[in-house]
């Protein structure tokens, strides 16, 4: 039994002057998941800064940053063989069938066990994940790190229209791990 346990925590600093404002801001977020081994983490650091040079020009910047942590192992998915997942796995295995065979191998619902299947009306040609092995034996995990930022300058031309010049980038780094072990469907 597991609950999905989260936490969230957020910190922010803001201030200035007559001509300079800024703020600052951090955020840390865990959600645990259902399933073991996977959870959800999220950082993110927020900057903002404005300066008035002028009464009629003034410069900034917005920059965040922020990285994520997913560790998702075969949580997902919904189909049949190489496409199912320890949800999938728990909904379909037959209960009478153990967890591991003698050898220690993963029991699944295909043919491996044709009488047990049999006595309760399945067709063995279907295998299912064993939803243990689906939770013990694959790792998938994936890091997003992710930086928005925009510098802008503003001029007030007359009263009730500015220029503003804005230039902006959005720059994504991301990895993806999977492993499936060869006790599983996919290994």
């Amino acid at each position: 039994d597991r609950g999905a346990t989260t936490q969230e925590y957020r910190l922010g600093l803001r201030g200035g002057n007559q001509t300079t404002t800024f703020s600052l801001s951090g955020n840390y977020s865990s959600e645990e998941g259902v399933i073991r081994q996977t959870d959800f983490k999220r950082y993110t650091l927020k900057a903002n800064l404005r300066h008035d040079i002028t009464d009629q020009f003034r410069v900034g910047t917005n920059i965040t940053g922020t990285r994520t942590e997913n560790n998702q192992g075969l949580s997902s998915g919904g189909g049949f063989g190489n496409e199912s997942s320890a949800v999938t796995g728990a909904r379909g295995m037959i209960p009478l069938l153990p967890v591991q065979d003698e050898d220690g191998n993963f029991t699944r619902n295909d043919s491996q066990f044709p009488e047990e299947l049999s006595a309760v009306g399945v067709e063995p040609n279907l295998p299912v994940e064993n939803p243990i092995a689906a939770v013990t034996e694959v790792a998938d995990q994936s890091e997003q790190d992710r930086v928005l930022g925009s510098i802008f300058a503003e001029y007030d031309l007359t009263q009730g229209l500015e220029l503003r010049l804005e230039g902006s980038a959005n720059i994504l780094n991301s990895d993806r791990n999977q492993y499936f072990s060869s006790r599983t469907l996919q290994g």
